[in-house]
C-alpha cells in the first residue's frame, strides 16, 4: 500500500509558506514582534498575525490564523468565532472529552481554549498545525485524480480514524476531504479535524435533521433517517469518490447548491429530498467509472454502509481495512 505522503509529494506547498513562522532567535521582545507582524496577542504564550489568515467557515463565521507559541516558537492554528457559535462551543466540549478519554492517534491536540476573549467576545481555540488537506492536494492538481494505490491508503488511515472516534462514543457526521489532513512534521499520518457538528451515538438514535456539509452528508442524512456510524462510513466513500474523479466533483453538485441556495425555506425539505435521491441513483454509476481496484474498495464500503447495516450497528473495520490491502 502506498504511503499517504505521496499523494502530497507532488503538490506545492504555498500554502504552508504563507504562515507566519516566528523568529528564532529569543531575544526578540513581544514589543518589537507585534510592530513587525501586527500580531494579536490573546495570552502570554499565544499569538498571531490577523493578517495571516489561512481559513475562513463561512457557515460559522469561525477565521482561521496561522499562529505560533511565544516560548517553544512551534506553530499553532488559532480558530477565532463569536462567543456565541454553537457550533465552535460544541468542537471545544468534544474535543476536551476526547482527550480526557486519551484521544487517539490522528487526533490533533487541542492546546488550548480562550471562551470569551476581549471586547468582541470571541471564542479561541488553538490546535497544533498540520499540513496540508486533501482538499488542498485536491485542488492543486484538479485534473489529476487520486491512485487507487493513494485512495486505498487513505481509506485504510480514514478508517481507523473512524473507528477510534466510534469507539470513544461519538460519530463525526462531517466526514469530507477538507476534514482530513496530512500531518506536517510527519506527512504519512493522517488527521481528523473538526468536530463542530459531531455528536454522541446515544443521542443519535433518534431522527436527525441534516447537518454537516450537504455534499458529502450521507443520504439518509437528506431523508431525515437515524444517523449513526454508519453515514461517517457512507461520507467516506463520497470523500473518496471526489478525490477519485478528474476535477474531483460529485455528481450531485447541481442539488447541492440548490439546497444550499434555498436554506432555511419552506423549499428546503423538498430540496433535501431531491439531493438524497440523487445520492442514492448516482453513486454506484459514478463508482463503476473508476478503476477496477477503486471500484471494488468503494463498491464494497458502499453497500455495508448503506445496505447492510442499521442506524445502530458497528460498521466490520477490519473487512473493510482489509479491502484496502
Amino acid at each position: 500500500m502506498a504511503s499517504v505522503a505521496r499523494v502530497s509529494s507532488s503538490a506545492d506547498d504555498s500554502e504552508e509558506s504563507s504562515s507566519y513562522i516566528p523568529p528564532q532567535d529569543s531575544s526578540c521582545d513581544l514589543e518589537t514582534l507585534t510592530a513587525a507582524t501586527s500580531t494579536t496577542s490573546f495570552s502570554p504564550k499565544y499569538h498571531f498575525s490577523r493578517s495571516k489568515r489561512i481559513g475562513y467557515d463561512d457557515a460559522t463565521n469561525t477565521c482561521i490564523y496561522a499562529g505560533w507559541d511565544a516560548k517553544t516558537k512551534e506553530d499553532v492554528v488559532v480558530k477565532v468565532a463569536p462567543s456565541s457559535d454553537s457550533q465552535t462551543f460544541n468542537e471545544q466540549q468534544i474535543w476536551r472529552h476526547l482527550q480526557r478519554l486519551g484521544g487517539f492517534q490522528g487526533l490533533p491536540c487541542l492546546r488550548d481554549v480562550f471562551p470569551n476573549h476581549g471586547e468582541n467576545h470571541e471564542r479561541i481555540l488553538v490546535v497544533d498545525r498540520l499540513g496540508l488537506s486533501l482538499e488542498a492536494v485536491r485542488r492543486k492538481r484538479p485534473h489529476r485524480p487520486f491512485a487507487a494505490d493513494e485512495l486505498a491508503s487513505v481509506a485504510y488511515q480514514a478508517l481507523n480514524l473512524l473507528e477510534h472516534l466510534h469507539r470513544l462514543g461519538y460519530a463525526h457526521r462531517d466526514v469530507k476531504p477538507a476534514n482530513l489532513m496530512l500531518g506536517r512534521a510527519d506527512p504519512e499520518r493522517l488527521y481528523l479535524i473538526d468536530f463542530g457538528v459531531a455528536e454522541r451515538l446515544p443521542s443519535l438514535s433518534k431522527k436527525q435533521s441534516a447537518n454537516g456539509t450537504h455534499l458529502f452528508s450521507s443520504s439518509g442524512a437528506a431523508f431525515g433517517t437515524k444517523l449513526g456510524r454508519r453515514d461517517d462510513i457512507e461520507s467516506l466513500v463520497y470523500t473518496l469518490l471526489a478525490l477519485a474523479r478528474d476535477g474531483g466533483d460529485l455528481p450531485w453538485r447541481d442539488e447541492a447548491d440548490a439546497l444550499h441556495a434555498v436554506s432555511g425555506t419552506r423549499s428546503c425539505k423538498s430540496a433535501l429530498s431531491r439531493l438524497g435521491r440523487a445520492k442514492r441513483e448516482r453513486t454506484s454509476p459514478a463508482i463503476s467509472e473508476l478503476d477496477a481496484r477503486t471500484a471494488r474498495l468503494l463498491s464494497l464500503m458502499y453497500e455495508h454502509a448503506t445496505s447492510t447495516l442499521s442506524a445502530d450497528d458497528v460498521p466490520d473495520y477490519v473487512a473493510l481495512r482489509a479491502a484496502c490491502a
